[in-house]
């Protein structure tokens, strides 16, 4: 009798036992699937803001940046007939100007955002920005430019005819001839922000600051004239047209009277540069960027397109094929020389050209942001961060059931 007792309890110990372990392992399992739960859901999330990011840029407005930097790559190919340079003329109002206008209008309008929420903290945010997105960037270009030309001058045994200043290469964009774009937007961004900063009677000290720095650095390049140095009516022109588009934009009003009036203006710009227009007017034309402020006008006052994926990821290469192509142009002319192939630039070669470049230039882009240090160096483009937190699980302890 005592022996069946004994089993009997043996036996319900091993039951007790295995449903221990059996409860064990389904928490394990839970807290698992809870994890798993918790990363998909965070994921999604992330997703969620990468796409409502999207949502909000104009894409339409990115692509037309895309062709403004092709424009920008077609000045710099060669033209051997009247008709490849027509092509240079085209794209001569909108591709700077348009750029210029662009950036300038759209940090208008951020830096009113964040100064009326919070002033220091806004400022001290742009500026942070400007030094990530404009400043590293050209910095980075610059020391890889001087680099090239040293190497090509080393390789080709001709010596090198451009005598690198330090100054003009960090302050003016000197080591080569499209980088003026980026202290020269740089500059009307300053006066944009000292203006702002001036207004306000808590920071009118900083806005004198902001603007001196600005005008010694105006007045310096024009002094030595240096390459780039954008005329003073057109720096005018420029700051009055961003803030007018940049309250626009803040405000979200659009009418289809812009958008005729943006037509027109765009139309005037391009024909200026095949039509003999009074002299008056072509003085003044060249002192106003009218193609740039018609081609934004226009932009920002018709509907939205609905893109596929891939060419709103296209759309977003604009900055970096700007700040490449010429690396890829020199390395495409050294391949053709070394080959030995003779080329004619009619208006045919030249367009296959720009595009061939361009095709480049966008693959390199997209190379870089394959690798987020250089990213960032390069691009001046930050890895988004996660936003939700992420949570610990914890296994939990057991006690020892006994008989």
């Amino acid at each position: 009798m005592f022996i069946f007792i004994k089993a009997a309890q043996n036996n319900e110990n091993r039951q007790l036992h295995t449903r221990s372990h059996l409860f064990k392992a389904m928490e394990i399992k839970n807290c698992i699937h809870a994890r798993f739960s918790h990363e998909t859901h965070s994921n999604q999330i992330i997703n969620l803001e990468q796409k409502k990011s999207v949502a909000h840029r104009n894409s339409l407005l990115d692509l037309i940046k895309v062709a403004a930097s092709i424009g920008v790559i077609s000045a710099h190919v060669h033209s051997d007939t009247a008709a490849a340079e027509s092509l240079s003329h085209f794209f001569s109002p909108v591709r700077v100007p348009f750029l210029y206008i662009t950036a300038l209008a759209f940090f208008i309008s951020n830096i009113h955002k964040k100064s009326s929420a919070d002033n220091d903290a806004g400022i001290q945010d742009t500026l942070v920005k400007i030094g990530k997105r404009i400043v590293l960037p050209f910095l980075v270009w610059s020391a890889v430019y001087v680099l090239l030309i040293t190497l090509k001058s080393l390789i080709t045994g001709v010596a090198n005819p451009h005598a690198f200043d330090l100054g003009k290469v960090l302050l003016y964009g000197d080591s080569a001839e499209h980088l003026y774009f980026l202290p020269q937007l740089l500059v009307m961004e300053l006066i944009g922000l000292g203006i702002y900063l001036l207004a306000d009677k808590n920071n009118q000290n900083k806005g004198l600051i902001v603007l001196s720095v600005a005008a010694i650095y105006l007045i310096w390049g024009y002094e030595h004239k240096y390459y780039g140095m954008t005329p003073l009516p057109s720096l005018i022109a420029y700051t009055v047209m961003a803030f007018y588009l940049g309250s626009k934009i803040k405000k979200r009003q659009t009418h289809w009277g812009y958008a005729v009036l943006g037509a027109a203006l765009l139309v005037l710009a391009i024909s200026a540069s095949f039509v003999s227009y009074p002299k008056i007017f072509a003085q003044y034309f060249l002192a106003l960027p009218i193609g740039g402020f018609g081609l934004l006008l226009l932009t920002l006052n018709i509907p939205r397109l609905e893109l596929p994926s891939w060419l709103i990821t296209l759309s977003s290469v604009s900055y970096g094929v700007y700040l490449g192509h010429v690396m890829v142009l020199e390395g495409l002319e050294f391949v053709i020389a070394k080959a030995h192939i003779s080329m004619r630039y009619d208006l045919a070669t030249k367009a296959l050209v720009t595009l061939v470049v361009f095709l480049i230039s966008t693959i390199l882009v997209l190379v870089l942001r394959k690798i987020p240090v250089l990213k960032e160096l390069f691009l001046g483009e930050s890895t988004p961060k996660a936003s939700v937190a992420t949570v610990t699980y914890r296994i939990p302890e057991y006690r020892r059931v006994a008989a």
